[in-house]
């Protein structure tokens, strides 16, 4: 199973009521497996705690789960209030909106390797991505090569 991981690390959660707070939680993302679902993983850390995955198995009671496969949207957000040195990012899913923060440095990997994930098709390159670009699989024909817009043999 530690093969399926692709990226851990701290974020800090926006809790949604009381007063838009943000809480530190170990966060996993994991890939979809042969015997296991593509999801983000978060537990919530106490203060004092250093975040590590030790700490954090400690308290799987509390340990929440985001399906991947029920992500509808990824992407940067402007948010007041992020911690010193953070960015934040949204995670949509059908049931629910997730703002997460992180260090400035690690936003855009966050994104690249949730969006690979939840959205699995062929990126063009990594700055496209964010873009929602990719790339498809087609023949690139062109006009003179399609016999509707070709000309008439005379």
């Amino acid at each position: 199973m530690e093969e399926d991981i692709r990226k851990r690390g701290l974020l800090y959660l926006q809790q949604q009521r009381f007063g838009k707070k943000w809480r530190k939680v170990w966060s996993i993302l994991y890939r979809e497996s042969t015997c296991s679902i593509s999801r983000l993983e978060f537990f919530e850390c106490k203060d004092g705690s250093s975040g590590t995955l030790e700490k954090a198995k400690s308290k799987q009671e509390n340990k929440k789960v985001i399906k991947l496969s029920d992500c509808i949207r990824v992407t940067e957000a402007s948010v007041d209030g992020c911690p010193k040195d953070c960015k934040a990012f949204l995670v949509e899913t059908t049931e629910k909106i997730f703002v997460f923060a992180v260090e400035t440095a690690e936003l855009e990997d966050w994104i690249q390797k949730l969006c690979e994930i939840a959205f699995p098709m062929k990126w063009v390159e990594r700055g496209t991505a964010r873009k929602g670009s990719f790339q498809t699989e087609s023949d690139d024909v062109s006009m003179a090569d399609n016999s509707l817009y070709s000309g008439r043999e005379a």
